[in-house]
C-alpha cells in the first residue's frame, strides 16, 4: 500500500514564476502569483488542470506558496481516494 501512496504523492517544480504540482511528469495543478490588487495578502492562486476541474480547487487564493502547496497536496490525496477535500 505504501508504494501506491508514494506514486500518488505530488512533487513541485518552480518554472520561474509558477509552482507546478506534478505526478510523475504530468502537471495536475499549479500555483500562480496572484495579481489581484484587491487582495494583496493572498500572494498565490491555484489553477487545476482541465482534466481535474470537476474536483474543484481552481482559483483558490493562498497567503503563501507553502500554504497553497500543502492544501493542494491534500486536495490531490483526497481526489485519489475518490473523496472531496473540505479543509
Amino acid at each position: 500500500m505504501a508504494a501506491i501512496i508514494h506514486l500518488n504523492r505530488p512533487t513541485w517544480v518552480f518554472d520561474g514564476s509558477d509552482w507546478e504540482m506534478q505526478i510523475g511528469t504530468r502537471g495536475v495543478a499549479a500555483l500562480m502569483p496572484n495579481a489581484d490588487e484587491q487582495f494583496p495578502h493572498y500572494q498565490w492562486l491555484s489553477c487545476v488542470h482541465l482534466d481535474f476541474r470537476d474536483h474543484g480547487w481552481s482559483n483558490v487564493d493562498f497567503e503563501t506558496a507553502e500554504i497553497g502547496k500543502h492544501a493542494m497536496e491534500q486536495w490531490w490525496l483526497h481526489l485519489c481516494r475518490g473523496q472531496v477535500y473540505r479543509p
